[in-house]
Formats: C-alpha cells, structure tokens, sequence
C-alpha cells in the first residue's frame, strides 16, 4: 500500500501546483536566466472509517483511502540575521518545508475552531477531521499526515547528495573558509553513547566524521555527518541564523508539527510518511541505482531520528522520537534544480538557472467564509500568496520593523497572523462549553488569563509553566543563552546586528522548573570547544523528580532568534525588559 500511496502524495502535490496561476512561480528572466524553486505539500490521508465525504480537493489513493492535500509552500530564500521582524509580521524562513509546516499550524487552529463553532455556523462533521482527546484537540483515529517534498531537504539529510552531484565550482565556494560556529566539543573528544547519536556506517559512505553537537554554516564540510547547519545562503551574503530543514524536520520527529503555541490545545501531530523527490543516480558510482537509493536512504533516516536515539528514554509523555517512513518518488517537479537543468541547451553559452527570488503559500481549506458564516453559503478559496522577502509581494518591511505593518502586507502564516487565529480560539473556548469530556471552565483557565490582557506576548503563549513540550525541546536542544567568541569568521559578522543565541546544556536549572528560552541564565555560553562530555552531563531531575543522567542534547548549539523576536503582543507592540 505504501508504494502507490507515495507516488499519489507525490502526483496529487504536482496536479495541486499546476492548478495555481504561473503569477509567482519560477520564469525566465529578462537575461535568458532560468529560475527554479523547491515545492513541498502536507496532506491528511484519511481511512474510510473517518467521517468525511469527497471533495473537489481531494484524490483517491486507494480504494480505502483518500488523499486531502492541507498546505503548499514553495521557495528556497531565507532572512539574513540583520532583517529578523521582532513583531512576527514577516517570515524568517521561506524554505518551502517551513512553508507548507506554518501553513498546517494554521489549519490545526481553522479546525478547532470549527470544531468550537455552533453547529449551526459549522461547516458539518464532514470537514473535521480532528476530535477531543485527553482534554486536548487530536486527530480522528486512523488519519496520518505525509509531506512531499520535490528535492532532498537542505542540511545533513542532503549532505552526501549533494556532495555527489555538486560542480567543483560550487564545492570551492565552501573550502578554506571559517564558515562554521566552534563545536562545543573537541574534535579530539572520543565518541561515546552520550554523544554519539548518529548510527554511521564508514564502510557504506567513505571517509565520515561525526562532528558531534555543533553548527555549520551552509555546505561547509561534506565530510562531517550529524551536525545542525544553518540555511545555505551565499558564502559570501550576510548569514542567516535560521537552521536547515534537515534539523527542523528532525526536530518535529521529538516535538510534533504542531509547534510550542500550540502545545496546551493540541495533542502532538506526528509527520507519518515523507516523499522526496530529486533523488538522482550520480556520475561515477560504481554500485547499482538500488544501492545508491538505500545509501541515501539511510542518510534521511539518520539525519531525521538516528542522530536522536540517545534521547529517545528521557522525553516526557506524550513526546517520543517518531520515524517517519521515507520514500523517494520518481516524479520530477518541473520547476526543480535539476529538471530546469536538463532542459537547458548543452552550451558554454547557456546562463546557470538561478533560485526563484519568490515563495508560495496556499492553503486550499482556507475560504474568505468565517467559521460562523451560513453553511448555505458558497465559500470561495482565498487566493495563494506570493512572498518575496517574508512579506507580500510589493510590500516592503523596512527595519527595525518595530511599526507593525499593514495587514494587507503579512502573510497568513506569519507569527503575528497565526497567533492572532490562536487567540481567537482561547476566546471560542472560553466563551463556549463544548459538551465532551473537556470540562472548559477548568481546562482554559491559564487560556482565559493569557488571552485577558493586551500585554500577553507570543513569547508567553509559548512558554507556559510546567510545559512538556519546552521540557522535551530542552532535552532535543538544551537552553538558550547569549554566546560570545565566534571571531572575525562568517558567523562573527553577526554580532554587528545584535546579540547571537546559541543552546547548551543548562547546569543551573531543575527540569522540573518552568522552562523559558528568552529567559535562561545569563550566562554565556562556551563555543571555544573546552570541557568534556563528562562534565556536561551532569545529573538533574526528571519531570517525575526521579534523579536520571541525561545525555548531551543532539542538537546542542541550535542558533536562536531569542526572546526579543516573540516579545510581541496582538496590538502590534514590543513588551521590552523593562516593561516587565
């Protein structure tokens, strides 16, 4: 069943593409330059039991399922550091990965809210598709959720690959360059269970070295696995700390593709089956094409739970590392890299294909009709959003960005949008007694008193006393604080634009205390590679209070925007430190 379920997932995210105007997708420039972008969907694949008709959006997969496609995002462009919106209404990553993922966060809220609705102002039984559960939102039994991807996501997942197919040219812009964060252990510190989450095979992909915990910039370093990257960019633009989509993915494996904001309303959503594309034979390989698919195969895997096996005993329920199945399709996209490539004329001549400057959102649900609207009413789907530089297209946001742009500027599925769809949730939950176990007087009352005031920040929403979910990111992760030291390198530039956050362990807190990223101890955080792993894992308690060692967080030295980028509030205001 999986093997044509995937190739559905992957044809149903083309045809669902081809249906959207050519405005915005990737062209040929004034120059001859051919322009290409990644595509990437998220749909429900919906059993029979579920109760659900057919609609125009959807596609049969299999005579017992049927295929709903949530969220479509395409692009490959990312803010530089120095452009961070601190009020939420521009997008720090427009990979088409964190496109489409930001685009089911808001169809989480669209469902609840319909869910919350009156049932003579709901759309019917037959357009929910989640249920309540232990006292929270949940999918109905039986739904999975799978992504589609049209090429190998950037970071680790990709790094062989990539490596294989890339030019010389291209390599040579990454040698020789100080592009990388120090590792925060020493290249000379032995590998051990602790430390070693990844399960790398030598003999199957040459001469590997697991970096450990750290971050590198971009496409620095082939031959280092298992290490957290940073969006690739130019080598020679202003970085970005936004990490890869291979470390955002993993991340989802621990913490769900419902997000922090979420976590008091939602059950956590786990990304069941991924479909990539792209997944080319290379030149020169000597093993056959099935070979060369279980290599890569095996590099996804890792790259998205192998490296997180260490943690895997200490999360707290209901977070667990979540596998999801991986499958590679050959459909091509026609807007890819490589299908824009092998079109091209075989000639000197011939301009290399540059990245689309442009990102799609669409989000097929979402109709200009209120979830209170007459169910007699015919909705029409709102249009899909052309996003150049995190915003609308032709709408600039002009830094320090501390004026809240216009509404017709933002994105659906900027911070400040989605949190302002969230609140309005907390107040159909607490103005409305849904008749289910969910006693709502007592389960909302931390929403009732966030949702309250107009000092309330997105940041607050997120950071909730006694959270499972910002304890689970603490154990993927560690906590944020201030980092100095990164010298006159690609990433030192960035201090000119404000303060760097980076992850550690955190020796001064009890797991079992309120976790808060923005306010972790002030202390800076050692990225010279001194120490060693003993001293790092030191012994704290668990959220039950029974004393466990806990292993160096994989993903220590994550790259954070901090608190001072979710200090916002819904009026379109900064809640600076001393407001407090």
């Amino acid at each position: 069943m999986d093997a044509p379920l995937s190739e559905t997932v992957a044809s149903s995210s083309m045809s669902l593409y081809e249906s959207l105007p050519a405005h915005g997708k990737p062209t040929i420039r004034n120059n001859g330059v051919s322009e290409w972008t990644t595509l990437a969907t998220i749909s429900l694949v919906i059993p029979p039991s579920s109760e659900s008709s057919s609609s125009s959006s959807s596609s049969s997969s299999s005579p017992t399922e049927r295929l709903l496609p949530i969220s479509l995002g395409t692009g490959v462009k990312v803010l530089p550091f120095s452009r961070l919106p601190p009020l939420g209404d521009a997008l720090h990553d427009c990979h088409a990965e964190i496109i489409a993922r930001r685009g089911f966060v808001r169809w989480l809220i669209h469902q609840a809210s319909l869910l919350t609705s009156p049932p003579s102002s709901s759309a019917g039984e037959d357009r929910l598709y989640l249920q309540r559960k232990n006292g929270k939102f949940a999918l109905k039994e039986g739904i999975k959720i799978w992504m589609y991807v049209s090429m190998l996501f950037c970071g680790d997942a990709s790094t062989l690959h990539t490596a294989a197919h890339q030019s010389p040219d291209e390599a040579a812009q990454w040698n020789d360059k100080d592009i990388s964060v120090p590792r925060c252990l020493p290249p000379s510190q032995p590998s051990t269970p602790s430390t070693e989450t990844a399960l790398i095979d030598t003999n199957s992909i040459g001469e590997a070295t697991f970096a450990g915990p750290g971050v590198a910039r971009g496409r620095h370093g082939y031959n280092n696995f298992s290490t957290l990257r940073t969006k690739p960019g130019r080598p020679d633009s202003i970085p970005s700390i936004s990490m890869s989509c291979s470390d955002k993915i993993a991340s989802w494996s621990v913490l769900g593709l419902q997000g922090g904001l979420l976590d008091e309303l939602f059950e956590p959503v786990w990304l069941d089956g991924l479909v990539v594309g792209g997944v080319e034979f290379p030149r020169g390989w000597e093993g056959s094409k099935e070979e060369w698919a279980v290599m890569v195969r095996r590099e996804v895997d890792r790259a998205l739970w192998g490296r997180l096996i260490a943690i895997q005993d200490h999360l707290p329920p209901p977070y667990t590392l979540h596998k999801p199945r991986i499958h590679f399709t050959s459909t091509r996209f026609p807007h890819s890299k490589s299908y824009v490539l092998s079109s091209l004329p075989s000639s000197s001549t011939t301009p290399e294909p540059a990245p689309s400057p442009l990102s799609l959102s669409h989000l097929p649900f979402l109709t200009a009709s209120a979830p209170t609207s007459n169910p007699n009413s015919k909705s029409k789907a709102l249009k899909m959003e052309i996003i150049a530089n995190g915003t609308l297209l032709h709408h600039v946001w002009k830094p320090p960005g501390e004026i809240l742009m216009k509404e017709k500027g933002r994105s659906r599925i900027c911070k400040f949008e989605i949190l302002r769809v969230y609140e309005d949730l907390c107040d159909r939950l607490k103005n409305r007694v849904v008749e289910d176990e969910i006693d709502v007087a007592n389960e909302s009352e931390n929403r009732s008193d966030n949702r309250a005031t107009t000092t309330t920040t997105y940041h607050d929403h997120k950071h909730r006393s006694g959270s499972k979910y910002q304890i689970a990111k603490r154990i993927l992760r560690g906590s944020p604080r201030p980092i100095s030291g990164l010298g006159s390198g690609s990433f030192g530039s960035l201090q000119r634009y404000g303060q760097v956050w980076s992850t550690d362990m955190d020796r001064n807190q009890d797991q079992s205390q309120e976790i808060d990223d923005g306010d972790a101890p002030q202390v800076e955080a050692r990225v010279d590679g001194r120490g060693s792993a003993r001293e790092e894992e030191s012994m704290r308690s668990s959220p039950q209070g029974v004393k466990q060692r806990l292993p160096i967080p994989p993903f220590k030295g994550w790259l954070v925007s901090g608190k001072a980028y979710e200090s916002f509030t819904l009026s379109g205001t900064l809640r600076r430190e001393s407001d407090d």
